[in-house]
């Protein structure tokens, strides 16, 4: 696993992909209104 993340162009692709789930869950969770409920946790 460390050789796999000690690539940065590996590292950058897996951080775009996590900041765009992110965005992506925040921004379902507002449009279904599970945020009401769980918002806590996806904040």
């Amino acid at each position: 696993m460390e050789d796999y993340y000690s690539d940065t162009e590996d590292n950058s692709k897996v951080k775009n992909f996590l900041s765009n789930m992110s965005v992506f869950t925040r921004w379902y969770s507002y449009e279904t209104g599970i945020n009401d409920r769980f918002g806590d946790y996806l904040r």
